[in-house]
């Protein structure tokens, strides 16, 4: 799985050949796998994939944070870090 700048999703099986999903539409700031689901930070949101990133759900963070910059799995809980460095910590992913 691989997000570029705008938020045009590519997945691949096997790493040399690359095919085009729907995407986020937003500026990802990273992406992770975890537990069976791929995982991407943007503006004010985080978005997840079930399906290796032909669909995304937005869940939305709307507390005047901008940008979610990094997410992190273990232990079953995702934490995340915003712009103004608050951290999120989510107990069911």
């Amino acid at each position: 799985m691989a997000l570029t700048y705008d938020g045009r999703a590519f997945n691949s099986g096997n790493g040399v050949n690359w095919h085009q999903t729907t995407g986020t539409g937003d500026n990802p700031k990273d992406i992770i796998y975890a537990d069976g689901w791929f995982i991407a930070t943007g503006y004010g949101c985080i978005y997840i994939s079930k399906d290796n990133g032909v669909t995304w759900t937005v869940k939305e963070y709307a507390n005047g944070e901008h940008y979610i910059y990094s997410v992190a799995y273990g232990g079953g809980n995702l934490v995340a870090v915003t712009q103004n460095g608050k951290i999120l910590i989510s107990f069911d992913k």
